[in-house]
């Protein structure tokens, strides 16, 4: 019995530590899809304006309010600009590809995650040959998504995972928080 219950506190711990990891990869890569969504949000934006401007620009010319060379100039550069925001984005800084791949990587993180924890949760049902099988199932499911995501940026890692320290012990007092101390906190 002693044997059974270590196989089993073992199989808790693996399943803990993947679970962990796999949380700060969630987090990272869900942080990543924020700073890259901003900065197509930005280009898109930049787009809208560029656009509205060149429209605008375009009509005061042609009616005669704006009849000077420098107005043409813009005119005609504003869709250059256009395209240029377009093309650097889909060529150099690949926003709009990034904020799709790291939200990609949230939703494969998530699915692994949400598995693990309903097997570890369910561990102490199975007999330990057939639990010893699916932690090793979720350990190749881990490997699995660890190959098939893109990997968080070396220079941005400790900053993610600090952040996600600082997430999770806030998380563990508001969790500790009895419901008076959170309305209170709204006052």
């Amino acid at each position: 019995m002693q044997s059974a219950d270590k196989d089993n506190q073992v199989n808790q711990e693996v399943l803990k530590k993947l679970i962990r990891k796999a949380d700060l990869s969630r987090f990272s890569h869900s942080e990543l899809k924020e700073e890259y969504g901003f900065l197509r949000s930005l280009k898109d934006f930049s787009i809208v304006l560029l656009s509205i401007s060149s429209a605008a620009l375009t009509g005061l010319y042609f009616r005669g309010i704006l009849k000077d060379d420098l107005t043409l100039i813009v005119i005609f550069l504003l869709p250059l600009l256009v395209t240029l925001a377009q093309t650097l984005d889909h060529t150099v800084f690949r926003w709009t590809d990034r904020t799709t791949r790291h939200g990609s990587a949230v939703s494969v993180w998530g699915n692994w995650i949400r598995e693990a924890d309903f097997l570890k949760h369910r561990i102490d049902q199975y007999s330990d040959e057939l639990a010893r099988e699916k932690v090793q199932s979720m350990q190749e499911k881990y490997i699995g998504c660890m190959n098939n995501t893109e990997q968080v940026p070396n220079r941005k890692f400790l900053k993610y995972k600090r952040r996600f320290r600082e997430y999770v012990l806030k998380s563990r007092r508001i969790d500790e928080m009895s419901l008076d101390d959170l309305v209170r906190g709204k006052e």
